[in-house]
């Protein structure tokens, strides 16, 4: 063959074409981006759909002059009536497969990606100068390739079409690979290195497969003159091999690269905006580029980043109360995998401090003194954490005091005199420490009111037993379901919309009152709600205070529908094991009027189980004394199937309070925060469904209700795909 191959004579030499170019596409790729697009589209943040903008404009603008070039050179050709028409030297469709494949590989890294959290493995300061070693070594390795693509570049030789991709590919890869390298190098294989390699290795491996389907049907065919003429799969030459290896690499180094240069940006100090994250990326400001390039060029951590001015939290603390989190809750920790981790990283750390919270105050193996110690400290924290801020949530930077001592430091100096285990300590600094960052959106006075609910808790406890909480009405009941559940929601909510860039006033008050007073025993509708039975006709407007007001009114709602949910689980356990009895006093019928003192006794008659011995485990002795006197002066214990009715009218005012209060899930301004709200909120919901399914052994013995991982993951994508 004469090095002057013209272009009649390449497209003489390539199969016949069945199979047009639009044919391809309808059959190998718009199916697969278009399936991959749905079963993502719930969970797509602002910085996965600045992905999904960005890259294929980057990918086109760059590939473009490139493949025009390589046709021209006739690297491959293609038949006339296998295509629509032409741009340059290149089909049209093969610009549509520029974008459509980069619409593939970012949706596919997305989807495996998403489950890992960037700002747990930016590098710590130390390891600069590492990762400059890193990152300088790999730098300078692809010069190699792009030098070497350079020389053999040469048209009308069989190194040409291998040449031009080596030296094309470097470039992008040198510039990702400089700047992410060090951050992928910090991940552990399983939340890192595998979805990598697996973002880059399954699109190309599906790429590889309908490549030899195109070329043996003729779509288009690669020029035998131009190509090294090596088929490790039959039909398929290795240059098209290393084409789609190496643009599924840049584009996943690139989806990496946005992680990391987010992540970074999220640890800027607060202002009068959010900082950069999956859920604020607002494309249309210029800033929000140069902001970007700053974090892609700089080292990855700042020093000042372990003070209440942070905007986010410090690996080693966002570690350890997902620790916890995960140890406290699976129901949750599950749903929140479905949050953008932004969002994932704040509410998991403000459910980890609720979480040691509560166990400090409810710690069966502590006396009552000792849990009100605990609960003075819990409060002693708040104020620590909140002393660095004014009351309007911005930073006090003028402290007389001098500079700000590192708000782990502060905890770390306020649990010292503690008596508490060194790991609980620790727990308890790291949650603190978590939460730091959320004073921004969350007032103080919301940290007060949950331990008003913690403070009732410790009244089930005391030693007189007149002084005991004993709740009276279904009003005292959702009094204190608002302050250990509804609190929770209105500061999960008021988060998210600060998050996204929505600033809820501090001073917006929902009162509780009106948000909860009143929800009827007998099950009648609530209609005080703007949202009450269903979603309204048009969207709320959040920039307005009363639109605020309705969808913090709701969220305080959602929070004691699914507090109903486990008081009605616990009721038997919180009996026997914590004397509690949280239904009130007209919930039950006349013929049952002795049972609510029965509960607060322990006296269950519960079978292979001393309602005494379990009911006074970890009490005093005086406490001990008292329930043993308690126990024994009754004459008749309650059967658990006697409970479970009044459990069950429970439920079902928790459902018609839940089914009032979840479509306002739907004005939640941000689609992926909206999928893991509903997901987390339906599986909760879901332990009602499961406490009615039990069986009479189950409820004879007093067991719990729990869901198993796949009642879990079905309710979760009911939720999230279907609504329901």
């Amino acid at each position: 063959m004469t090095a002057m191959t013209t272009a009649s004579q390449v497209n003489a030499q390539a199969p016949v074409c069945t199979l047009s170019y639009r044919q391809f596409h309808l059959l190998w790729t718009l199916p697969l981006c278009v399936l991959l697009f749905l079963v993502a589209r719930p969970f797509l943040t602002k910085l996965d759909r600045a992905k999904l903008i960005l890259l294929p404009i980057i990918a086109f603008l760059w590939t473009t002059p490139w493949d025009n070039i390589i046709v021209k050179n006739r690297a491959w050709s293609y038949h006339r009536h296998c295509i629509w028409f032409t741009i340059g030297y290149v089909p049209i469709e093969e610009y549509f497969f520029f974008i459509i494949q980069s619409l593939i590989s970012t949706l596919w890294c997305t989807l495996l990606t998403r489950w890992h959290l960037p700002n747990l493995y930016l590098a710590p300061p130390a390891d600069g100068r590492r990762r400059r070693s890193l990152a300088t070594p790999t730098l300078v390795a692809l010069i190699v390739p792009f030098l070497l693509g350079l020389r053999l570049a040469v048209p009308d030789t069989h190194s040409y079409y291998f040449g031009m991709i080596s030296w094309w590919a470097s470039l992008p890869l040198a510039l990702l690979l400089w700047g992410s390298i060090d951050f992928i190098r910090n991940m552990p294989i399983r939340a890192g290195l595998l979805p990598f390699a697996l973002s880059v290795m399954a699109p190309t491996v599906y790429l590889w497969c309908s490549d030899v389907y195109a070329l043996r049907r003729g779509t288009w065919h690669i020029n035998e003159a131009t190509s090294l003429n090596i088929f490790p799969i039959p039909d398929l030459p290795v240059e098209e091999m290393l084409f789609f290896l190496v643009t599924n690499l840049i584009l996943v180094s690139a989806c990496y690269t946005f992680d990391r240069c987010v992540a970074i940006c999220r640890q800027t100090a607060a202002s009068e905006r959010p900082p950069l994250s999956p859920s604020y990326l607002p494309l249309a400001a210029p800033s929000t580029y140069s902001e970007l390039w700053k974090a892609f060029v700089r080292s990855d951590h700042r020093p000042h980043l372990t003070t209440a001015l942070s905007a986010c939290v410090e690996p080693r603390d966002l570690s350890a109360s997902l620790r916890v989190l995960r140890a406290a809750s699976k129901s949750f920790n599950a749903a929140s995998l479905l949050l953008p981790w932004d969002l994932r990283t704040d509410l998991g750390c403000l459910y980890a401090f609720c979480r040691v919270a509560d166990d400090l105050v409810d710690d069966e193996a502590e006396s009552v003194e000792a849990k009100s110690q605990n609960l003075e400290v819990v409060r002693r924290i708040v104020d620590a954490i909140y002393a660095e801020s004014d009351t309007n949530g911005k930073a006090a930077l003028n402290s007389a005091e001098g500079p700000a001592v590192p708000i782990s430091d502060r905890m770390r100096l306020l649990l010292a005199s503690v008596a508490l285990a060194e790991s609980v300590k620790e727990d308890v600094r790291a949650a603190a420490a978590s939460i730091a960052p959320l004073t921004h959106y969350i007032p103080k006075r919301l940290w007060y009111e949950m331990l008003e609910g913690y403070s009732t808790d410790l009244r089930f406890e005391h030693a007189d037993v007149h002084k005991r909480t004993r709740l009276i009405t279904m009003d005292d009941l959702v009094e204190y379901s608002q302050c250990v559940a509804g609190v929770v929601g209105e500061m999960c909510t008021r988060v998210i919309l600060g998050r996204c860039g929505l600033a809820v006033p501090l001073d917006l008050h929902v009162d509780r009152k009106i948000v909860l007073g009143g929800i009827p025993a007998d099950g009648r509708d609530d209609k005080s709600s703007p949202l009450a039975g269903g979603a309204p006709a048009a969207p709320l407007d959040l920039s307005k205070a009363a639109d605020m007001h309705a969808l913090l009114y709701e969220a305080r709602r959602m929070g004691v529908s699914l507090q109903l949910v486990n008081i009605a689980r616990d009721v038997v356990p919180d009996a026997l094991e914590l004397r509690r009895c949280y239904l009130p006093a007209d919930l039950f019928e006349e013929a049952d009027g002795g049972m609510q003192e029965a509960l607060l006794h322990g006296r269950l008659n519960v079978p292979k189980r001393s309602a005494a011995a379990a009911g006074t485990a970890g009490k005093s002795k005086a406490e001990e004394a008292e329930a043993v006197q308690a126990v024994q002066a009754a004459q008749v214990a309650v059967e658990p199937r006697e409970v479970r009715k009044y459990a069950l009218r429970l439920l079902a005012m928790s459902r018609r309070l839940y089914d009032q209060a979840y479509p306002a899930l739907g004005q939640i301004p941000n689609r992926p925060a909206r999928a893991g709200l509903k997901a987390a909120c339906a599986v909760y919901a879901a332990i009602g469904t499961k406490i009615e399914a039990q069986n009479a052994d189950d409820v004879a013995s007093g067991r719990r209700a729990r869901m198993s991982n796949r009642d879990r993951i079905v309710r979760a994508v009911a939720a999230v795909y279907f609504g329901v």
